[in-house]
């Protein structure tokens, strides 16, 4: 497979450069990033992931540009950024892990935006007092007057009962098992287990139980990634505007070229750049194949919810990963003849493997008959009357 570039030679050097120089400006260099990291972003092969990682670039940068900083803040911060771009620059190369981390962050599956749908849905509807802890979650919370932090609202539980019920294939967030905790009838005294303990207990559990949860999308957005999964749409793809030099020789003289020839052959490295990262991840092409198997993975794990008013409860739809095609392709006239070929074979080697154990059992008998034919004649012969 045809490895690309993994980075220009300018932008090479600005991601591999070490801190701040004294004489530099801080935001001369911030702005080299911004410019690199939104070049990056206005590439990447999904159009919700190039608006969202755009305006996360923005906001990032225009909240931290008026800061009164330290030193060791700003070169942090520079790092943080670097990494990002570097990210991005993988994901744009086709790596599998970066692409499909971009996408967690822009639908929600981790990152900010999660925590932006996660917030909506605490403060949906009726609310769950988590301190009654014989309440049925079917009924509605009794009146009770508690702060609203404490408090768990009624799409929130359906979304974690579902949740627990259909068992996503999350693979950014831990299993939720149960959705309400154990806590004991007594405590190692012998004691009654205070109201206290099972206040803290509840709190406890609810944050663990909120950090596991998969936060809905909206109905649209939800229908648009499951149509980009099955196939139903297709999106155009960018051009990569990166130079690629597909030559080793490129920026290498002949003394590194030996000395690196025998490790690119074996990672299957050609170009300079690449010959110059060793932990480049196994980039692919990015085909609509490739595409739709991750947007079929992060749907996945991402639900819808509505309100259903005739029966007065949540009603939560999971997205299915539809992968039927993926080991299977279209039957043509050359592979059915081949397919019936093999058939007949096989059926033409279990007749004559069947024909064999007949005759086997049948050369058996007649040995057995003659040896006891033999062993009558012996008899006889011996014993005249």
């Amino acid at each position: 497979m045809h490895c690309k570039s993994f980075v220009s030679r300018t932008t090479y050097h600005l991601f591999h450069s070490g801190p701040v120089a004294p004489g530099t400006s801080r935001l001369s260099t911030s702005l080299k990033l911004l410019r690199a990291i939104l070049r990056e972003c206005r590439r990447l092969p999904d159009p919700a992931a190039r608006d969202h990682c755009v305006q996360r670039a923005l906001d990032r940068y225009r909240r931290h540009k008026s800061s009164h900083a330290t030193e060791v803040q700003v070169t942090a911060r520079i790092a943080q950024a670097r990494k990002s771009l570097g990210l991005i620059q993988r994901a744009n190369d086709g790596e599998r892990i970066p692409l499909l981390k971009i996408l967690m962050h822009t639908y929600g599956r981790n990152g900010p935006r999660r925590r932006v749908l996660l917030d909506e849905l605490r403060h949906t509807e009726t609310p769950f007092d988590y301190t009654s802890p014989q309440q049925n979650l079917d009924t509605p919370n009794r009146t009770r007057a508690m702060d609203p932090g404490k408090k768990i609202s009624s799409a929130c539980m359906a979304l974690a009962e579902s949740q627990r019920v259909n068992q996503p294939p999350s693979i950014v967030r831990d299993k939720l098992r149960r959705i309400k905790p154990k806590i004991p009838e007594y405590n190692v005294w012998g004691r009654k287990m205070p109201k206290r303990r099972i206040k803290n207990m509840w709190k406890r559990f609810r944050a663990e139980m909120l950090d596991k949860l998969l936060p809905p999308l909206p109905a649209g957005e939800w229908t648009r990634l499951k149509d980009l999964a099955s196939g139903k749409i297709r999106e155009p793809r960018l051009m990569s505007n990166r130079s690629d030099t597909s030559t080793p020789e490129a920026g290498f003289d002949k003394q590194e070229l030996s000395r690196h020839g025998a490790e690119a052959l074996l990672l299957g490295l050609t170009s300079s750049e690449n010959l110059r990262r060793r932990d480049v991840g196994n980039p692919h092409n990015i085909t609509d194949r490739f595409m739709k198997r991750l947007w079929a993975e992060v749907f996945s794990q991402c639900p819808v919810m509505r309100w259903d008013e005739t029966a007065s409860r949540w009603d939560v739809k999971w997205g299915v990963k539809e992968d039927k095609d993926r080991f299977v392709r279209a039957s043509h006239a050359e592979d059915q003849a081949l397919f019936d070929r093999l058939d007949v074979e096989n059926k033409q080697r279990e007749e004559r493997e069947a024909r064999e154990v007949i005759d086997a059992k049948a050369r058996k008998v007649a040995r057995a008959d003659r040896l006891a034919k033999l062993r009558e004649e012996t008899a006889s012969q011996q014993d005249p009357l």
